[in-house]
Protein backbone atom coordinates (compact mmCIF):
# COMPACT_ATOMS: atom_id res chain seq x y z
CA UNK A 1 0.00 0.00 0.00
CA UNK A 2 1.35 3.40 -0.98
CA UNK A 3 3.52 1.93 -3.75
CA UNK A 4 1.07 0.33 -6.18
CA UNK A 5 -0.62 2.98 -8.30
CA UNK A 6 -2.50 0.31 -10.28
CA UNK A 7 -4.47 -0.66 -7.18
CA UNK A 8 -4.63 2.77 -5.53
CA UNK A 9 -6.07 4.69 -8.46
CA UNK A 10 -9.03 6.27 -6.72
CA UNK A 11 -10.29 6.93 -3.18
CA UNK A 12 -13.60 5.48 -4.39
CA UNK A 13 -12.11 1.98 -4.11
CA UNK A 14 -10.75 0.31 -0.99
CA UNK A 15 -8.81 -2.68 -2.30
CA UNK A 16 -6.27 -2.99 0.50
CA UNK A 17 -7.94 -4.49 3.62
CA UNK A 18 -5.88 -2.12 5.78
CA UNK A 19 -6.39 0.95 3.57
CA UNK A 20 -8.10 4.21 4.60
CA UNK A 21 -11.83 3.77 5.15
CA UNK A 22 -14.59 6.12 4.00
CA UNK A 23 -18.32 5.73 4.50
CA UNK A 24 -18.99 5.24 0.78
CA UNK A 25 -16.81 2.11 0.73
CA UNK A 26 -19.72 0.26 2.32
CA UNK A 27 -21.35 0.33 -1.11
CA UNK A 28 -18.26 -0.08 -3.32
CA UNK A 29 -19.24 -3.60 -4.42
CA UNK A 30 -22.39 -2.01 -5.88
CA UNK A 31 -21.15 1.17 -7.56
CA UNK A 32 -17.61 0.22 -8.67
CA UNK A 33 -18.67 -2.28 -11.39
CA UNK A 34 -20.61 0.56 -13.03
CA UNK A 35 -17.48 2.75 -12.98
CA UNK A 36 -15.12 0.13 -14.40
CA UNK A 37 -15.92 1.03 -18.05
CA UNK A 38 -14.33 4.43 -17.31
CA UNK A 39 -11.03 2.81 -16.23
CA UNK A 40 -8.92 3.69 -19.29
CA UNK A 41 -10.58 7.07 -19.77
CA UNK A 42 -9.60 7.94 -16.20
CA UNK A 43 -6.07 6.71 -16.91
CA UNK A 44 -5.93 8.81 -20.07
CA UNK A 45 -7.14 12.14 -18.67
CA UNK A 46 -6.52 11.90 -14.90
CA UNK A 47 -4.14 9.23 -13.66
CA UNK A 48 -1.18 10.00 -15.95
CA UNK A 49 -1.24 13.65 -14.92
CA UNK A 50 -1.49 12.75 -11.23
CA UNK A 51 1.53 10.45 -11.57
CA UNK A 52 3.55 13.29 -13.09
CA UNK A 53 2.34 16.23 -11.02
CA UNK A 54 1.70 14.89 -7.49
CA UNK A 55 4.74 14.30 -5.32
CA UNK A 56 2.91 11.62 -3.33
CA UNK A 57 2.60 9.27 -6.32
CA UNK A 58 4.80 6.12 -6.27
CA UNK A 59 6.83 7.07 -9.35
CA UNK A 60 7.74 10.42 -7.79
CA UNK A 61 9.03 8.63 -4.68
CA UNK A 62 11.75 6.80 -6.59
CA UNK A 63 12.74 8.97 -9.57
CA UNK A 64 12.95 12.58 -10.66
CA UNK A 65 10.96 12.79 -13.88
CA UNK A 66 13.01 14.58 -16.59
CA UNK A 67 11.44 17.71 -18.04
CA UNK A 68 11.40 16.21 -21.52
CA UNK A 69 8.97 13.57 -20.26
CA UNK A 70 6.47 16.30 -19.38
CA UNK A 71 6.69 17.56 -22.95
CA UNK A 72 6.12 14.02 -24.22
CA UNK A 73 3.15 13.59 -21.88
CA UNK A 74 1.22 16.50 -23.37
CA UNK A 75 2.46 15.95 -26.93
CA UNK A 76 1.42 12.30 -27.13
CA UNK A 77 -1.91 13.00 -25.48
CA UNK A 78 -2.58 15.57 -28.20
CA UNK A 79 -1.54 13.10 -30.91
CA UNK A 80 -3.80 10.40 -29.46
CA UNK A 81 -6.87 12.63 -29.31
CA UNK A 82 -6.12 13.90 -32.81
CA UNK A 83 -6.05 10.50 -34.54
CA UNK A 84 -8.86 8.94 -32.50
CA UNK A 85 -11.35 11.83 -32.58
CA UNK A 86 -10.37 14.73 -34.84
CA UNK A 87 -9.03 12.67 -37.75
CA UNK A 88 -12.17 10.49 -38.11
CA UNK A 89 -14.33 13.59 -37.82
CA UNK A 90 -12.60 15.53 -40.61
CA UNK A 91 -11.40 12.72 -42.89
CA UNK A 92 -14.57 10.61 -42.76
CA UNK A 93 -16.94 13.56 -42.43
CA UNK A 94 -18.43 12.32 -39.16
CA UNK A 95 -20.28 14.58 -36.79
CA UNK A 96 -18.60 15.42 -33.48
CA UNK A 97 -21.26 13.39 -31.68
CA UNK A 98 -20.52 10.30 -33.78
CA UNK A 99 -16.74 10.69 -33.47
CA UNK A 100 -16.93 11.17 -29.69
CA UNK A 101 -19.42 8.32 -29.36
CA UNK A 102 -17.12 5.94 -31.26
CA UNK A 103 -14.17 7.07 -29.14
CA UNK A 104 -16.06 6.42 -25.89
CA UNK A 105 -17.28 3.04 -27.15
CA UNK A 106 -13.67 2.10 -27.85
CA UNK A 107 -12.52 3.28 -24.41
CA UNK A 108 -15.35 1.52 -22.56
CA UNK A 109 -14.80 -1.76 -24.43
CA UNK A 110 -11.04 -1.64 -23.95
CA UNK A 111 -11.53 -0.90 -20.24
CA UNK A 112 -13.66 -4.01 -19.75
CA UNK A 113 -11.11 -6.27 -21.47
CA UNK A 114 -8.25 -4.61 -19.57
CA UNK A 115 -9.88 -5.07 -16.20
CA UNK A 116 -10.78 -8.69 -16.89
CA UNK A 117 -7.08 -9.46 -16.83
CA UNK A 118 -5.96 -6.83 -14.30
CA UNK A 119 -8.51 -7.42 -11.55
CA UNK A 120 -8.56 -11.21 -11.86
CA UNK A 121 -4.87 -11.84 -11.00
CA UNK A 122 -4.49 -9.05 -8.42
CA UNK A 123 -7.55 -7.87 -6.53
CA UNK A 124 -9.33 -10.89 -5.12
CA UNK A 125 -9.66 -12.75 -1.84
CA UNK A 126 -7.12 -15.44 -2.77
CA UNK A 127 -4.20 -13.00 -2.88
CA UNK A 128 -2.26 -11.47 -0.03
CA UNK A 129 -1.77 -7.79 0.84
CA UNK A 130 1.18 -7.81 3.26
CA UNK A 131 2.37 -4.86 5.30
CA UNK A 132 6.08 -4.11 5.80
CA UNK A 133 7.65 -4.56 9.23
CA UNK A 134 9.14 -1.65 11.25
CA UNK A 135 12.30 -1.92 9.12
CA UNK A 136 10.18 -1.41 6.00
CA UNK A 137 10.81 -4.99 4.88
CA UNK A 138 8.15 -7.25 3.39
CA UNK A 139 7.78 -10.78 4.81
CA UNK A 140 8.77 -12.63 1.62
CA UNK A 141 11.52 -12.38 -1.01
CA UNK A 142 10.54 -10.62 -4.23
CA UNK A 143 10.02 -13.86 -6.21
CA UNK A 144 7.76 -15.40 -3.57
CA UNK A 145 5.95 -12.10 -3.08
CA UNK A 146 4.89 -12.15 -6.74
CA UNK A 147 3.47 -15.66 -6.33
CA UNK A 148 1.55 -14.76 -3.17
CA UNK A 149 -0.13 -11.63 -4.50
CA UNK A 150 -0.66 -12.71 -8.12
CA UNK A 151 -2.51 -15.65 -9.64
CA UNK A 152 -3.00 -16.91 -13.17
CA UNK A 153 -6.31 -17.33 -14.98
CA UNK A 154 -6.56 -20.95 -16.14
CA UNK A 155 -8.45 -20.54 -19.42
CA UNK A 156 -5.71 -21.75 -21.79
CA UNK A 157 -7.29 -21.74 -25.24
CA UNK A 158 -6.45 -19.88 -28.43
CA UNK A 159 -9.29 -17.35 -28.04
CA UNK A 160 -8.38 -16.37 -24.49
CA UNK A 161 -4.68 -16.19 -25.30
CA UNK A 162 -5.40 -14.03 -28.37
CA UNK A 163 -7.87 -11.63 -26.73
CA UNK A 164 -5.85 -11.24 -23.52
CA UNK A 165 -2.43 -11.28 -25.17
CA UNK A 166 -1.39 -14.21 -22.92
CA UNK A 167 -1.79 -11.95 -19.89
CA UNK A 168 -3.91 -14.66 -18.30
CA UNK A 169 -0.43 -16.10 -17.58
CA UNK A 170 0.05 -13.14 -15.31
CA UNK A 171 2.60 -14.55 -12.88
CA UNK A 172 5.07 -15.00 -15.74
CA UNK A 173 4.34 -11.41 -16.79
CA UNK A 174 5.41 -10.19 -13.34
CA UNK A 175 8.43 -12.42 -12.94
CA UNK A 176 9.84 -12.19 -16.46
CA UNK A 177 8.73 -8.89 -18.02
CA UNK A 178 11.57 -8.95 -20.57
CA UNK A 179 10.35 -12.24 -22.10
CA UNK A 180 7.96 -11.90 -25.03
CA UNK A 181 4.37 -12.66 -24.07
CA UNK A 182 4.01 -15.33 -26.76
CA UNK A 183 6.24 -17.60 -24.65
CA UNK A 184 4.25 -17.18 -21.40
CA UNK A 185 2.47 -20.58 -21.70
CA UNK A 186 5.81 -22.41 -21.92
CA UNK A 187 7.33 -20.27 -19.16
CA UNK A 188 4.34 -20.97 -16.94
CA UNK A 189 4.74 -24.75 -17.36
CA UNK A 190 8.32 -24.46 -16.09
CA UNK A 191 7.25 -22.08 -13.32
CA UNK A 192 4.55 -24.50 -12.17
CA UNK A 193 7.08 -27.34 -11.95
CA UNK A 194 9.62 -25.22 -10.05
CA UNK A 195 6.96 -23.99 -7.61
CA UNK A 196 5.80 -27.54 -6.93
CA UNK A 197 9.35 -28.78 -6.41
CA UNK A 198 10.23 -26.02 -3.95
CA UNK A 199 6.91 -25.62 -2.14
CA UNK A 200 6.16 -22.20 -3.59
CA UNK A 201 2.54 -20.99 -3.80
CA UNK A 202 1.84 -20.86 -7.53
CA UNK A 203 -1.95 -20.54 -8.05
CA UNK A 204 -4.31 -20.49 -11.05
CA UNK A 205 -8.10 -20.14 -11.02
CA UNK A 206 -10.96 -19.99 -13.53
CA UNK A 207 -11.89 -16.48 -14.65
CA UNK A 208 -15.36 -16.72 -13.14
CA UNK A 209 -13.93 -17.60 -9.71
CA UNK A 210 -11.47 -14.70 -9.77
CA UNK A 211 -14.22 -12.22 -10.66
CA UNK A 212 -16.51 -13.57 -7.94
CA UNK A 213 -13.62 -13.34 -5.47
CA UNK A 214 -12.97 -9.76 -6.59
CA UNK A 215 -16.59 -8.92 -5.80
CA UNK A 216 -16.19 -10.59 -2.38
CA UNK A 217 -13.04 -8.56 -1.74
CA UNK A 218 -14.83 -5.29 -2.47
CA UNK A 219 -17.70 -6.27 -0.20
CA UNK A 220 -15.39 -7.46 2.58
CA UNK A 221 -13.25 -4.33 2.46
CA UNK A 222 -16.40 -2.19 2.60
CA UNK A 223 -16.41 -2.59 6.37
CA UNK A 224 -14.14 -0.60 8.65
CA UNK A 225 -13.37 -3.48 10.98
CA UNK A 226 -11.60 -6.13 8.93
CA UNK A 227 -8.43 -8.04 9.70
CA UNK A 228 -6.76 -10.37 7.22
CA UNK A 229 -5.19 -12.45 9.99
CA UNK A 230 -3.84 -15.12 7.66
CA UNK A 231 -1.77 -12.63 5.67
CA UNK A 232 -0.66 -10.10 8.25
Amino acid sequence: MGWDSDIEQSPLARVFPHGPFAKWHKYQHIYLPFLYPFYLLNWLVVRDFKDYLLGSRPVRKVVEIPRVQYVKLFAFKAVFFTYTIALPKFVLGLTWVTALGAFLAMMFTASIFSLLILLSPHANTSNEFPLPDPDNTLPYPWFEHQLRHTNDVVENNWFTRFVLGNFNFHVAHHLFPSINHVFYPEVTEILREVALAHGLPYRAFPLRKTLVDHYKLLKRNGTQEYIFEEVM
